[in-house]
C-alpha cells in the first residue's frame, strides 16, 4: 500500500472538509446548497444561499470593508421591495411618511453605489450615466412623495432605475 503525503494545508483541509460532510451542519452553505439542489428541495438551496451571502456581507461590514455588490444587492433588494409593499402602504395611516422613509434608504444606497464603486466603474461614462440615471429616478420619487398624489407615487416606483438595466 502506498501512502501518499500532502502538505500540512492540504490535510487540514482535507479532514475538515470530510468532517463538514459527516455533520450536515457543519456543511459549507455551497456544498450544502449543492445537496439541496440535488435533492429538488430549491427553495431550502436559495434560503442557504442567501444565509451564506448575508453572513458574507455581516462579515465586510464588520471588517469594515466595502463590497460593491452588497450594495448593488441592497439597492436591487429594496426596489422589488418597495414595488411590493407600495400597495399596502398606503392603506395605513400617514403613508407618505412611510414612503418618504423608504425613499431614504434608496438615496443612501445609491450614493453608496457611487461612492463605494471600484475605480475601473467609477470612471467609466457608462456607469456615471447608469448612476444618474438610478439617482434621478429616485429624485422623481422624492418628488411624487412630497407632492402627495398616490397615484403619481406608484408610478414612480414602477420606473425606478436599477443601475443594471
Amino acid at each position: 500500500m502506498k501512502t501518499i503525503r500532502l502538505p500540512g494545508i492540504l490535510m487540514l483541509f482535507f479532514f475538515m472538509s470530510q468532517a463538514a460532510y459527516a455533520d450536515e451542519r457543519l456543511m459549507p452553505p455551497p456544498a450544502r446548497a449543492d445537496g439541496e439542489t440535488h435533492d429538488q428541495m430549491l427553495a431550502q438551496a436559495q434560503q442557504t444561499l442567501k444565509d451564506a451571502r448575508e453572513m458574507a456581507g455581516d462579515l465586510r461590514k464588520w471588517n469594515g470593508n466595502s463590497i460593491f455588490g452588497v450594495n448593488l444587492y441592497a439597492y436591487h433588494h429594496e426596489i422589488k421591495k418597495l414595488q411590493h409593499d407600495a400597495p399596502t402602504l398606503f392603506t395605513q395611516p400617514q403613508p407618505m411618511m412611510l414612503m418618504m422613509a423608504r425613499v431614504g434608504k434608496l438615496e443612501y444606497i445609491v450614493e453608496k453605489l457611487d461612492s463605494d464603486a471600484p475605480f475601473y466603474l467609477s470612471s467609466s461614462i457608462e456607469f456615471d450615466k447608469l448612476i444618474s440615471e438610478a439617482q434621478a429616478s429616485v429624485a422623481t420619487l422624492r418628488k411624487a412623495v412630497l407632492e402627495g398624489k398616490s397615484a403619481r407615487v406608484l408610478e414612480a416606483i414602477q420606473k425606478l432605475k436599477d443601475p443594471y438595466e
